[in-house]
């Protein structure tokens, strides 16, 4: 490429060092060599750079002196663009010793930012704890000097570089190399480079580089100061540093801004880029504990920043070792509620680099249990045995009507205290269960006052019967299973009846009496009362009349025939059972026979509540034709014979028992005649 007239590039590096604002120029010159340790700050140790450069590389030694081994080493190549392409053309960037044998080196460089506009293209490379090669050496001739050198795709016909290597810089790349950013752009007149702005580590320094086509003036970032100077007819290079916030514990960030004063169209690039110190060296933490009182616990656990946890005794240290240096949270935890911490359960710790230090924590305890006394006072009557009471429904024990319990090595605050197993028939008197606070290493009393009412009744039961032909008596049961007997006009009394409803029955009334009202029926007994119901009773005695019958029950095969007249005083019957197919079942259960009887005298009564129905009983003979040996004497009864209409009505009805034959029914034929006043 042929340049057409005088061509000057202008290129400046500047650095700075991490800040909580923009960095400031308060430290002139260049730092003294030194060799690089891990304890101190960023600084320069060597700085170097050409111009006027060409072909497919672009070298420059470290002459007069080496940097130290273990530095980083920040090489800027600035050339001018032969492809217009805007691409990178450095293959690779190496380094080698100044000798005619060109020894390599062998450290790595890695690309870290790369900017190109119009026809001008730079690029920085960064190689960390750099080695093999001799350390500081110093002669401006000699051939132990260290080269760096870029390594072309294409020929240049102007380039460049600077090299500078910094002490006090991570020796691991990934961990050394911080934020960065490049920009670009065209301008004329008055016209500001910038690259943007990144975020600066605590104690990191900001490295930043710029370069124009343009043959003007400009004005540095404030806040920087020039890292080197150097022109040559072509070419015109100028950077700058400032280290006055090398050392600095807070984190910021950096803007660098470059003014140029273009007189012609012109083109610019900057980048920007952090280099982070390495970690301080790590500390140690010795973590006490003191603990006195009662009560006290098995031990605590120790947690440093959250992540970090050891158990230690109740009187006892910890170490925790390789902890960052600076400000750690350490807390105590498992600390019981009966124990205070008097620095508080977390502490603020800071840990100097390579040193130790140490924490207590003071814990004081107080008694954790006490004492409960369980008192009982209970007044009335039908009183209990006894109770059982019950803590926090797990502690249990029984306890009488008037007396005490002890509950030992409660813990202390509150507790739920029930009185269990009360009668019905008792009532106690406030909250129960109720809370009871026992206190630490104390005792703790509460009492139950409980009143008891009695708990059973009387029932008498009283009997008023009228009318006549009246029975000698009946019983009376209550709840189905408690009976006494009891005159027709007679009291009977139930004691000791639970109170409550109970079921009261009249039993044994003979059918010609009737009972008024529910029977049986319920009855409340009053607790320690006496409850009274009365049965009233009316009977009624032989019919003064006559009733006579004749007909058919029964229809098809097997029906039966019979006839009768019956009074007070005297009765025959006649019934026949007609089983043309002999013995079967039901009526037919003894085939065909002839049943005479007659009836007793005074059995002759109307039925209760039937005014037309009458029923007798008697004995008889019955002759059997199909079951000879059935043939005998036995008991009948008409349990029920109605006249319920005329003749031919179907509402006549018979219902009679002989022995075990039964037969019951509306007349199929036949009638029921009452005659009243017979």
């Amino acid at each position: 490429m042929t340049l057409s007239g005088p061509r000057i590039f202008v290129a400046t590096a500047l650095l700075a060092g991490g800040c909580t604002e923009r960095v400031g120029p308060e430290r002139p010159g260049l730092p003294g060599s030194e060799f690089a340790t891990t304890a101190d700050p960023i600084a320069l140790d060597q700085v170097n750079g050409t111009f006027n450069e060409s072909g497919t590389t672009l070298v420059k030694g470290f002459n007069p002196t080496n940097p130290h081994v273990g530095d980083a080493i920040l090489a800027t190549f600035f050339w001018i663009d032969p492809t217009m392409t805007h691409t990178n053309i450095i293959t690779s960037v190496t380094d080698r010793l100044a000798n005619t044998a060109h020894t390599p080196v062998g450290n790595t460089y890695t690309l870290v930012e790369f900017v190109s506009d119009g026809d001008v293209s730079m690029a920085t490379y960064l190689a960390t704890n750099v080695q093999n090669f001799p350390d500081a050496y110093s002669n401006p001739s000699g051939d132990s000097i260290l080269v760096v050198q870029a390594n072309l795709a294409v020929p240049v016909v102007d380039g460049g570089l600077l090299s500078s290597a910094w002490t006090g810089v991570n020796t691991v790349s990934a961990q050394a190399l911080g934020a960065h950013r490049s920009a670009s752009g065209t301008g004329m007149g008055t016209t500001i480079a910038d690259p943007g702005t990144i975020p600066v580590n605590a104690g990191a320094l900001a490295y930043a580089v710029t370069l124009s086509n343009g043959v003007v003036g400009f004005t540095t970032p404030a806040g920087f100061t020039t890292l080197i100077t150097q022109s040559d007819p072509f070419m015109k290079g100028d950077g700058e540093y400032d280290a006055e916030f090398a050392v600095q514990n807070t984190a910021g960030t950096v803007d660098p801004q470059w003014t140029w004063f273009f007189t012609l169209p012109s083109t610019w690039l900057a980048s920007v880029l952090a280099l982070n110190a390495p970690p301080p060296p790590p500390g140690n933490l010795i973590v006490t504990t003191s603990t006195s009182g009662s009560s006290l616990p098995s031990g605590y656990t120790v947690t440093v920043d959250g992540s970090q946890s050891q158990s230690i005794g109740i009187n006892s240290s910890v170490t925790f070792t390789n902890l960052s240096a600076g400000s750690h949270t350490v807390a105590l935890s498992g600390v019981p509620a009966n124990c205070t911490v008097s620095e508080g359960n977390t502490q603020t710790v800071t840990v100097p680099s390579g040193g130790t230090v140490t924490t207590t924590f003071t814990v004081s305890c107080t008694a954790t249990t006490g004492n409960l006394t369980v008192t009982t006072s209970t007044s009335g009557s039908n009183l209990p045995n006894g109770y059982t009471v019950t803590v926090d429904g797990t502690q249990s024990q029984s306890i009488g009507v008037n007396a005490s319990v002890t509950f030992t090595n409660l813990s202390a605050g509150g507790h739920s205290v029930a009185l269990t197993n009360v009668p019905s028939n008792c009532t106690v008197s406030g909250s129960n269960p109720r809370t009871v606070m026992v206190p630490s290493g104390g005792t703790a009393t509460t009492t139950f006052t409980v009143s008891c009412t009695a708990t059973t009744g009387n029932l008498t039961v009283t009997t008023s019967t009228s009318g006549s032909n009246l029975p000698n008596g009946y019983t009376v049961t209550v709840d189905g299973s408690q009976s006494q007997s009891i005159g027709v006009n007679g009291s009977v009394t139930f004691t000791n009846l639970s109170a409550g409803s109970h079921s009261v029955a009249l039993t044994n009334v003979p059918s010609n009496c009737t009972v008024s009202g529910s029977n049986p029926r319920m009855v409340t007994v009053p607790s320690g009362g006496t409850a009274t119901t009365t049965f009233t009773v009316s009977c009624s005695g032989p019919a003064g009349d006559k009733m006579t019958g004749g007909g058919k029950l029964g229809s098809g095969r097997n029906f039966a025939t019979f006839g009768f007249e019956v009074s007070a005083t005297k009765g025959t019957l006649e019934w026949v059972q007609h089983c043309p197919n002999g013995p079967s079942s039901g009526t037919c259960a003894f085939g065909s026979f002839t049943f005479h009887g007659n009836a007793t005298p005074g059995t002759y009564r109307a039925v209760s509540g039937y005014p037309n129905c009458r029923t007798w009983s008697g004995t008889g003979t019955a002759k059997d034709q199909d079951v000879p040996s059935a043939s005998g004497t036995y008991s009948f009864t008409v349990n029920t014979a109605c006249d319920n209409g005329e003749p031919g009505r179907g509402k006549d009805m018979i219902d009679i028992s002989i022995a075990s034959y039964h037969n019951a029914g509306v007349l199929t034929g036949g009638n029921i005649q009452l005659h009243k006043g017979e």
